[in-house]
């Protein structure tokens, strides 16, 4: 929040190699495990980096030694062990824990996804908004600059509507 010095974030290379450990334990290509961790140390360094180049010098603290991250990697919930569903769900938490609120929208995407966090929502008592939106409905630009492909949609132009890749 008081660092000025943020990049902007498109993709890091944690991501990238949680991304690879979901594909190498659902379809096999790799070794999951190892794109696992080597998400988890990389997650973790560039955390420290944000830190360290935070104009502001209040809050900086020094990274965590190896020893430290070795006992992180073996904590019995993180590490990469149990069944299939068991380490997919390990990769989806680290997952949403490394996008925290830097990648917001990307997080709620993968939660979307994945269904993970396994999230209880109270229903709120406006009629229609009830629970989060399952996707974003069409802006009234597109409404009105585009009607003839628009009538094609309209019936799916809901906030509680299926993305087409959701497989639920």
């Amino acid at each position: 929040m008081n660092n000025s010095n943020l990049p902007g974030i498109v993709m890091t290379a944690a991501e990238v190699n949680l991304l690879k450990a979901e594909a190498y334990e659902r379809w096999g290509g790799g070794d999951p495990a190892e794109a696992y961790e080597k998400a988890l140390q990389q997650s973790i360094d560039f955390y420290y980096n944000l830190n360290n180049s935070s104009s502001n010098s209040a809050g900086k603290v020094p990274p965590p030694t190896a020893e430290e991250i070795s006992t992180f990697l073996e904590d019995p919930a993180v590490a990469y062990s149990g069944s299939q569903e068991e380490k997919l769900t390990k990769i989806w938490m680290q997952k949403r824990v490394h996008f925290g609120f830097l990648q917001s929208v990307q997080s709620w995407s993968e939660y979307r996804r994945t269904d993970y966090p396994m999230l209880t929502f109270t229903p709120a008592t406006l009629p229609g908004y009830e629970l989060p939106p399952s996707r974003l409905v069409y802006p009234s630009s597109e409404v009105a600059y585009n009607t003839d492909n628009y009538q094609n949609v309209r019936s799916g132009d809901v906030r509680t509507g299926k993305i087409f890749w959701d497989v639920d």
